[in-house]
C-alpha cells in the first residue's frame, strides 16, 4: 500500500478562518491535484482558542502549496505533514497571521541511499532546522524542542517507519501534542 498523501493540522482563530483555509488550499492545490480534498473529510472543531481544522488526504501533497493556503487566516499556527511514498517525508511547522504565514520549521527526510527528489513544482525544497527553528516551532504549539533535533542528529526513528503511513511523523507530532488525523 502507498503511504504517499498528507496530513494537516491547523489552529486559527474560528470555523470561518478554517473554511477560508479549506477553500485557500483547494484552490492551490487543484491545478495540480484536482478536486481530491473535496473526497476527504476534512473536520474542522471548535476549541477553547478558536477552531481546528485537521485532515489526511491520499495521494496528494501539499510542499509549496501550504503557503497560498495559510495567507491571511488570521493568527494561528499548523502542521504538514507530507509523505511523498519513496521519495521521504516531509514536515513543516507554520505560524499563520492576518498577513502572509511564516514557515518556521521544515525538514526532509529521504530513504537511505535515495535520489533527492524534487518538489512537485520543480523548485528547490527549502530547509529550515536547527536550535532555533526547532524552539520556534515547539513554541508555537507548547511543546517540545528536543525530539526536533534529536532527529536532525539521528533520522532513524523516521526512517525505520518509512512506507506506513502516519507513524514516521510521530515522533514530531507527539513533540507538540498532536495526533495522526484520522483519515485512510
Amino acid at each position: 500500500m502507498s503511504s504517499y498523501g498528507v496530513a494537516v493540522i491547523a489552529d486559527v482563530p474560528d470555523t470561518e478562518a478554517a473554511e477560508q483555509t479549506i477553500a485557500q488550499l483547494k484552490a492551490a492545490t487543484e491545478p495540480i491535484f484536482g478536486d481530491v480534498l473535496d473526497d476527504v473529510d476534512i473536520a474542522v472543531e471548535e476549541t477553547d482558542d478558536g477552531a481546528r481544522l485537521s485532515f489526511y488526504a491520499p495521494f496528494m501533497i501539499l510542499e509549496v502549496f501550504a503557503e497560498p493556503g495559510f495567507d491571511g487566516v488570521g493568527p494561528g499556527r499548523a502542521v504538514v505533514a507530507d509523505d511523498a511514498d519513496e521519495h521521504g517525508v516531509t514536515l513543516a511547522v507554520w505560524e499563520l497571521t492576518t498577513g502572509p504565514a511564516r514557515l518556521v520549521y521544515q525538514t526532509h527526510i529521504d530513504y537511505p541511499d535515495a535520489e533527492p527528489a524534487p518538489t512537485a513544482d520543480g523548485s528547490s525544497r527549502r530547509l529550515i532546522q536547527g536550535q532555533t527553528a526547532a524552539e520556534q516551532a515547539a513554541a508555537l504549539f507548547g511543546g517540545d524542542p528536543q525530539p526536533f533535533l534529536d532527529i536532525e542528529d539521528d533520522p532513524s526513528p523516521v526512517v525505520d517507519n518509512l512506507g506506513t503511513i502516519g507513524t514516521p511523523f510521530d515522533p514530531w507530532l507527539t513533540a507538540l501534542g498532536l495526533n495522526w488525523p484520522v483519515g485512510d
